[in-house]
């Protein structure tokens, strides 16, 4: 049985200022003890300004610790576990908190192939770099951590685990006089390195520290000593503590100034001169000349080590001086240091350590400048398929692509984006085209189990582009989108409405109206672009609105007037509803002839006054400060009555969307003299009214419409709106707390009365009010907008999460360039990666060997993504190579997100695994939901574990 190994030596490398070099001293002297066979662990105990990771960016993945937990997590997780109260009746265990000085989980590798057997370095960082860093370091109390929670015996724990672990602890102290500094001084090491310059301050605080640290250590010692006296649990004794030394070391010396030089030595010496007394007098002469680190400028440009640049054996180099003083530092252990690396190599890594983001983005564009990009490769392989096309298969292309993509209204931020189709919704001459475009690349055809009519599922083949990105980048494409946006946005919303009357059954959600106007000019223009269903659908919404007899006993009210109208005569008793139609009757011959064969009856009509349709509010522009939200310039769906009537609202509507506002206004009245009660119509007039200036009118047909629904909150909120916009706010206010008392779900009722608050300089009422709007309606765009601009004066940091919502929302070109500008004008990089409400990461395996694996990287990602909900990790038995899937169009950039961080939790797993980001349509999945991405991993235990290698770039030396 072999003797067990000496405890490691703790070395403390400390400077009273700043600027000294300390920390690269403490590189280069791991690299030369690493160089020797050495086991080291540095250990970056500068809280406050963490640095020494820089030093080894070429050998890091995570090279700005943006992913990686370090020092003050794990004293912070202990000191969670020392407040926690016992469970009743529970009692701790004496050595409860061992586990907790584990610090193997937040260790980092430095990659370097070169080192000889037994050579090695590892990193405990400060802590994870982000936006909390600096709030816990300076919120943790050390004074509590020491008195109360017994902070001193944990070090001591952490410290005897790494001298056991490691031939060589070295800790970068903080400077100056603090909690942390007496630590890394006093309680931790066994040596003291005091890095100093030549300048009177630095030399007598440097030297003030090292005798009080000395004082303190010798302390520690008599304590230690009487506990080294008792025997330990097998009988044998403690090792006695090795004496405590100090080595002051003079950094960045220049010999220009050789007199002032010369009488700075003195100085030196003779402060430190107390200090030094582990060495003989005789010794001492040698020992200044020899630790002596020259001032070099190629040192003073960036974070590189010595060990790539100078020569050890040229004495005077800075390479030299290190591999003199690591000689005194070890006991004379480590005597000389060789690297033997090929000059190319030398070169390269001398590269990486230069590189500024500049350099490495012209070193990226001069590599790229004669390579095809992705996009360009795409766009080619597009417009090959599309000319091996005959010109009588075109418009046949042109059709089935279009299917493929899902356009955005203006208002809802515009611009398309790709979608998946069941092959069910294109007939049998499509599906040729599908299969031909397929052949070319350009398309993939795929099965999937999805969601049907009634909760059947089974499985589908859907269509989609080969690659996302092709409708985005695509010019014809999107020439395509642009010339017949109107009808693929009317096609969408046919789409959405056939779907729930398929789902449902429920003639509710036939078209009527204007709806049922544009459906018919649509179906006569576009026949071929409309699928079997899609007609289907159609036809029997024409058939429903048929005009039927009035029954024979109806008696009729007297009229009654409003205004300057006349409400229409009104059936005494109007016919029932057709949800409780029971008993069929034969339809009219003229309906017959035009009902497909699926009907068979005749339905009874709701009539219009007891027919009310849910309100579709809809969001308009984006408003500058003081304007309001009204619900949109597109008709609302509510049922008319008369064949004629709801041709007329489509025009109208037409001539209102394309500024023709006194034409609409006419036929909206003319609407009105047919049907009084026709609120839609009195919206848009009122509406029309607004836009023209004449405010009187607009009010009147408000009022109008408010007496006919006065348990709508629409027409409310619309009055609203024009109030805000004639400077009435607090009218507005009345207006909108009524419909609130009616819908208190409705956001854009809080947003305009946010409006209204914003203007009469109540900012903190305006504020909820946004706030209650972005809660039920969360990508309102213009909500955020305001209440960032409120919260700029008094919480910079939440205004700046408001606009980087707006970033990461559908949202028009103006917003987002407010959203930069703000951001910008914050001294807040647009990041876009602030983590909506309620987002959440599912992890999915197929190997049953992994879930301890899988548990340790959920765990990981769980500091990563700390805003982010990942519950436990489901076993499921579809395989995968590994991959990000999402539902909704707006969770693209959150699982982008995911995935890198879901391959920097599996590198330091040691497994090289690319996330390939999928979108996968919402449609049918029962569990998918907005803001939930999953992982979907594969045989962890089959992957290769990475290897270490040089690559001259940005992202040098990855595993």
């Amino acid at each position: 049985m072999s003797a067990p190994r000496p405890l490691g030596r703790v070395i403390t490398f400390y400077s009273y200022k700043g600027g000294t070099g300390r920390s690269m001293a403490l590189s280069n002297i791991a690299w030369i003890l690493a160089g020797n066979g050495k086991r080291v662990l540095m250990i970056d105990w500068d809280l406050e300004a963490p640095g020494l990771h820089r030093y080894f960016k070429p050998f890091l993945i995570d090279h700005e610790l943006s992913a990686s937990d370090g020092l003050i997590d794990l004293i912070d997780s202990y000191a969670n576990e020392a407040i926690r109260p016992l469970p009743e009746g529970t009692n701790q265990a004496a050595d409860w908190w061992l586990p907790y000085s584990d610090y193997s989980d937040h260790i980092l590798s430095i990659n370097f192939a070169h080192f000889p057997a037994g050579g090695k370095i590892d990193l405990l960082p400060a802590g994870r770099q982000c936006d909390t860093y600096a709030v816990k370091v300076s919120a943790f109390n050390w004074q509590n951590f020491y008195d109360r929670l017994g902070g001193g015996g944990f070090l001591d724990a952490v410290r005897k685990r790494a001298q056991q672990d490691y031939d060589y602890v070295l800790i970068d102290s903080r400077t100056g006089v603090s909690d942390t500094a007496g630590i890394c001084t006093a309680q931790m090491p066994e040596i003291l390195v005091v890095c100093f310059t030549y300048n009177n301050q630095s030399i007598k605080g440097a030297a003030a520290v090292a005798a009080s640290a000395r004082r303190m250590q010798a302390d520690l010692v008599t304590q230690r000593l009487q506990h080294a006296a008792q025997p330990l649990a097998d009988g044998s004794l403690a090792d006695t503590p090795r004496p405590y030394l100090v080595y002051p070391v003079p950094m960045r010396v220049d010999a220009g100034e050789s007199d002032r030089l010369a009488l700075r030595q003195a100085f030196a010496r003779d402060a430190f001169q107390p200090l030094l007394d582990h060495l003989g007098t005789s010794e001492q002469p040698e020992y200044w000349s020899a630790v002596e680190v020259p001032h070099r400028v190629f040192y003073a440009y960036e974070e590189v080590l010595a060990p790539f640049k100078d020569d050890a054996h040229d004495p005077k180099t800075v390479l030299s001086a290190f591999v003199r003083l690591t000689r005194y530092i070890s006991g004379g252990e480590v005597q000389d240091f060789r690297m033997p690396l090929e000059p190319q190599v030398r070169q390269q890594y001398l590269d990486t350590f230069a590189e500024t983001p500049q350099t490495a983005a012209a070193r990226r564009a001069a590599a790229e400048s004669n390579r095809e990009s992705a996009e360009q490769v795409l766009l080619r392989k597009a417009d090959s398929a599309w000319n091996s096309l005959a010109e009588s298969e075109h418009a046949q292309a042109r059709s089935v692509l279009c299917r493929l993509v899902r356009v955005v209204r203006a208002e809802e931020g515009g611009g398309s984006h790709p979608i998946r189709v069941a092959m069910s919704e294109f007939d049998p001459v499509q599906r040729a085209m599908l299969a031909t475009l397929a052949q070319r690349g350009l398309l993939a055809i795929s099965t999937e189990l999805r969601t049907g009519v009634g909760g059947t599922s089974g499985a589908e083949q859907v269509v989609g582009f080969n690659d996302d990105k092709l409708p985005a980048l695509w010019p014809r494409l999107q020439s395509w989108l642009n010339e017949d946006r109107d009808f693929l946005l009317w096609r969408q919303q046919l789409r959405s409405y056939r779907n729930d009357w398929a789902r449902t059954g429920e003639q509710t959600v036939l078209f009527s109206g204007s709806l049922l106007g544009e459906a018919r000019l649509w179906s006569r223009k576009r026949a071929d672009d409309l699928n079997s269903a899609e007609r289907e659908f159609i036809e029997a919404a024409i058939f429903v609105a048929q005009p039927r007899p009035a029954p024979e006993d109806q008696t009729l009210p007297p009229a009654t007037g409003f205004g300057d109208a006349t409400l229409p005569l009104r059936p005494a008793a109007p016919a029932a509803p057709m949800a409780s139609v029971t008993a069929p009757q034969p339809a009219p011959a003229a309906a017959r002839s035009r009902a497909p064969l699926w009907i068979g009856v005749v339905l009874v009509p709701v009539l219009a006054a007891v027919a009310w349709m849910a309100w579709v509010p809809r969001q308009g522009a984006a408003p500058v400060a003081t304007a309001p939200i009204n619900a949109g310039s597109a008709p609302v769906p509510y049922p008319v009555v008369g064949p004629d009537i709801g041709a007329l609202l489509a025009e109208a509507d037409r001539l209102y969307s394309t500024g023709q506002l006194a034409d609409a206004a006419a036929l909206y009245r003319k609407v009105l003299d047919a049907d009084a009660s026709n609120v839609q119509a009195l919206l848009q007039l009122g509406r029309v009214l607004d836009r023209s200036g004449d405010y009187a009118g607009s009010s009147a047909a408000y009022d109008r419409a408010i007496a006919l629904q006065p348990q709508n909150a629409q027409p409310l909120i619309e009055r609203a709106a024009s109030r805000i916009s004639q400077r009435q706010f607090n009218e507005a206010l009345a207006d909108l707390n009524q419909a609130l008392t009616l819908d208190d779900h409705n956001a854009l009722a809080y947003f305009n009365r946010g409006a209204a608050y914003e203007n009469l300089g109540r900012s903190k009422e305006a504020i909820n009010d946004y706030s209650a709007a972005i809660q039920w309606q969360s990508t309102m765009v213009p909500a955020y907008l305001r209440r960032a601009t409120l919260l700029e004066k008094t919480n910079r940091q939440a205004a700046g999460a408001d606009y980087q919502s707006v970033l990461r929302l559908p949202a028009d070109a103006a917003a987002v360039r407010t959203a930069q500008e703000r951001l910008k004008a914050l001294g807040t990089p647009d990041t876009q990666t602030v983590a909506a409400p309620g987002q959440r990461v599912l992890l999915q395996y197929s190997d049953r060997n992994d879930q301890a694996s899988v548990e340790a990287l959920r765990k990981t990602l769980t500091g990563m993504l700390a805003e982010v909900s990942i519950p436990s990790s489901e076993y499921v038995s579809a395989r995968s190579s590994g991959d990000v899937r999402y539902f909704y169009e707006s969770d693209r950039a959150f699982a982008e997100r995911v995935g890198k961080a879901g391959e920097q939790a599996l590198a330091k797993q040691g497994k090289a695994i690319p996330l390939k980001i999928i979108y996968r349509d919402a449609k049918g999945l029962t569990r998918a939901r907005q803001g939930t991405v999953e992982i979907w991993l594969p045989s962890l235990s089959l992957v290769a574990p990475a290897r270490a290698e040089f690559r001259p770039s940005s992202d040098a030396v990855k595993k």
